[in-house]
C-alpha cells in the first residue's frame, strides 16, 4: 500500500542580522502544503552573511533554516500486521553541493500536531533500525518499528508523523553556504507498506 501525505507542512526559521547588529527573528512558522499539487518545500539550511539590505549602515546576515513535516493516515491498515513501511523521499533537485540529497538529513518523530497553528517544531530523537537517525543520500527509510509502535494495541504512542531536517542548523552561522533539498509534491513523499491481514 502506498501513502500520501495527508499533511506535508514546511516549517521555516529566520535570523536577521544587521549591520548595527540588530537581530530580528521570524520564530519560525509553517505552511501546509498538503493540497499543493505541484509547489515544492525546501529542506535544509541557507546561511548569507554580508548582504546589503535595506536601511542598515553595513551588510547584513540572513540565515534560514527549513524542515518538513510529514503525516500519514494510518487507518486503512489498522488491525493489519505490518511487515515493513519505508518512507520514500524522491528529491526534485536542490541548491548546494553535489551531493545535495545529504541537505535532507535528519529524520525525526513529531511530539505534536505540526498541522495545527503556523510555528516552528522540535522532534523527538528517531532511531529506526540499523541507523541513527540519518536520511543520509538514501532514498528511503526502513520505518517499520515507529509504525508498529503507532498500530500497536491501546495506542501507546500517537501517530503525530515524522519531521525532516538539514544537516546544520545554526542560525548564528556568519559564512556564506546553503544545502537545500526539495521534494516537489506529495508524490515525492510517501510511505510505502506491506501488510498482511
Amino acid at each position: 500500500m502506498t501513502l500520501n501525505p495527508d499533511h506535508r507542512v514546511w516549517m521555516q526559521k529566520a535570523r536577521q542580522i544587521g549591520g548595527d547588529n540588530a537581530v530580528f527573528d521570524s520564530g519560525g512558522n509553517s505552511s501546509d502544503k498538503s493540497s499543493d499539487g505541484g509547489e515544492y518545500v525546501e529542506v535544509g539550511y541557507g546561511y548569507n552573511n554580508n548582504v546589503k539590505f535595506g536601511i542598515y549602515s553595513g551588510p547584513v546576515t540572513i540565515n534560514q533554516i527549513n524542515r518538513l513535516g510529514l503525516h500519514f493516515n494510518l487507518a486503512a491498515i489498522t488491525g493489519k500486521s505490518v511487515f515493513s513501511a519505508m518512507l520514500v523521499l524522491i528529491p526534485a533537485g536542490g541548491k548546494g553541493p553535489v551531493n545535495v540529497p545529504l541537505c535532507a538529513r535528519y529524520l525525526g518523530v513529531a511530539k505534536e500536531k505540526f498541522w495545527e497553528g503556523n510555528h516552528w517544531h522540535d522532534p523527538n530523537n528517531f532511531p529506526p533500525a540499523n541507523q541513527d537517525g540519518r536520511v543520509s543520500a538514501k532514498k528511503s527509510v526502513d520505518v517499520t518499528s515507529q509504525v508498529r509502535g503507532w498500530l500497536a494495541a491501546g495506542q501507546a504512542m500517537t501517530n503525530y508523523g515524522f519531521i525532516l531536517s538539514g544537516a546544520s542548523e545554526d542560525e548564528n552561522a556568519n559564512t556564506q553556504a546553503s544545502c537545500l533539498m526539495r521534494y516537489a509534491d506529495r508524490n515525492g513523499t510517501q510511505l510505502i507498506i506491506t501488510y498482511t491481514e
